[in-house]
């Protein structure tokens, strides 16, 4: 069946939060090492890393902490201090507003990402816009980046009530789209959350995986590419 809809994902497929991810990391070795100087850096990065990985692996956390982002962060950071044996953990208060708004500030579109949706938009009868997170910070990046124009539906997991990988998130896109699964097409870079409920849904799937890091082997219907920018030409194939 020929693709009638696109359904893509936000974070890390359109926009790119690495720069910012690794300039907030700095901050934090940063900002600890010039308050405490018995604090070495490099062990803050690495403490950092492996609580931050803690917290996301669980599901139960990830799905409270993504609508709930500054308080998800407000524990991360407080639990390096206290691996530190830092008490004064109200420091956190003016570390995490900064460490916010690097982040932010630090966010760009994923390479070819423009190009990629205006090929799509003028390619395919839809495109849906399928996001997990909070409502007011999705759309605070929807709104700063102009992608409303880009899309038919956009649906943002704290508004609508569910997140991926949630068959009723993907459901509901389609419905609004009114095409079914057979015609449609889920991009996004979390196996997880992203491929296999589409998958499961018999839609086709395109893994991006800009890390090269990936080894589930790819089942019928799915494709794997780098960037957003490579999307448009494996859609052709598919």
């Amino acid at each position: 069946m020929a693709i009638q809809a696109v359904l893509l994902d936000l974070d890390d497929t359109i926009l790119d939060e690495n720069p910012g991810r690794a300039a907030a990391r700095q901050l934090v070795m940063d900002s600890l090492c010039r308050s405490y100087p018995f604090v070495d850096p490099v062990a803050v990065g690495l403490v950092l890393d492996q609580t931050n990985q803690h917290f996301w692996s669980s599901p139960r956390r990830h799905a409270w902490g993504r609508k709930n982002m500054p308080a998800a962060r407000w524990l991360v950071l407080t639990h390096v201090l206290i691996k530190f044996g830092i008490s004064e953990t109200d420091i956190v208060e003016g570390l995490l507003d900064r460490y916010m708004a690097l982040r932010d500030a630090q966010m760009i579109f994923c390479p070819g990402a423009v190009v990629a949706l205006k090929l799509l938009r003028r390619t395919y009868p839809k495109l849906g816009l399928l996001t997990n997170g909070g409502g007011r910070a999705q759309r605070a990046k929807i709104t700063r980046f102009q992608l409303e124009t880009y899309f038919d539906h956009i649906q943002v997991e704290e508004e609508f009530g569910k997140g991926k990988p949630d068959p009723a998130a993907f459901g509901n896109v389609l419905a609004k789209l009114e095409v079914p699964p057979e015609a449609a097409v889920m991009v996004g870079n979390d196996w997880q959350a992203d491929i296999i409920p589409a998958l499961r849904l018999n839609m086709r799937a395109v893994h991006i995986d800009a890390a090269n890091s990936a080894t589930e082997k790819l089942p019928a219907g799915c494709r794997r590419v780098a960037f957003l920018g490579d999307v448009p030409a494996v859609l052709e194939e598919m």
